[in-house]
């Protein structure tokens, strides 16, 4: 009886530490990632996940980012904010995002509404494709390596997307494709400063580990940085 009970805790343990309260879904158990925190938001991930070499972005760049991702609360934020006309160059980032009210992993930390209801309620929009047109010296290549960083960092948290979706196999890759006008150009201001971050970053250093053992464990390569 006392063997018994140990098998039945471990095995409701084991489906505690699977189950992701996030995602509402069942993490992949393979990789033991449930000890990297996921960002709460693109400005958390910019302070607190790209590692000290990395600059904090710029106001109107914030903007850019919290606006694509949907991450920010209509109904708490200050109205003014709303426009980017209404952003001065100069305004601390911090400012910005105090009163954008950014949500948190989707919900806003002041009235708890979730992200889907807002856009249900068509409050925020669902943004698929950004296209911006931006001056010299605006920070272009460092608003798009944060946002290709940042969501290289959810899609890794993510569990694997052919059990969420019928439609998508299991060996389907996820590909990111960055173009300029030369190879040069997109390897130097695209490629470059996200691969950075990715080797840089702590967070990215320990989820490589993660990868590198679980690999070793299984004989597998799961992890390669070209």
């Amino acid at each position: 009886e006392v063997e018994a009970n140990r098998t039945h805790n471990a095995f409701l343990e084991s489906m505690r530490n699977s189950y992701d309260p996030l995602t509402n879904t069942v993490r992949d158990v393979r990789i033991e990632d449930k000890d990297l925190l996921l960002a709460d938001n693109v400005f958390d991930f910019s302070l607190n996940y790209m590692g000290k070499s990395a600059k904090t972005p710029w106001a109107r760049q914030l903007w850019i980012m919290f606006m694509l991702c949907g991450e920010f609360c209509p109904r708490c934020c200050d109205p003014m904010v709303l426009n980017i006309e209404n952003v001065p160059v100069d305004m601390d980032s911090h400012e910005l995002a105090e009163r954008a009210c950014l949500t948190r992993h989707g919900i806003c930390p002041r009235c708890g509404v979730g992200k889907a209801e807002l856009v249900l309620n068509g409050e925020i929009n669902s943004y698929y494709e950004l296209i911006a047109v931006l001056g010299q010296r605006s920070g272009k290549s460092a608003t798009v390596s944060i946002l290709l960083a940042y969501w290289i960092h959810r899609l890794l948290k993510m569990p694997n997307y052919s059990t969420l979706s019928g439609g998508i196999q299991a060996f389907s890759p996820l590909t990111i494709t960055l173009v300029a006008l030369s190879l040069g150009r997109a390897s130097k201001l695209l490629w470059h400063p996200v691969s950075q971050i990715l080797k840089t970053s702590d967070w990215f250093i320990e989820y490589h580990k993660v990868l590198r053992h679980a690999g070793n464990a299984k004989g597998q390569e799961l992890f390669k940085f070209n």
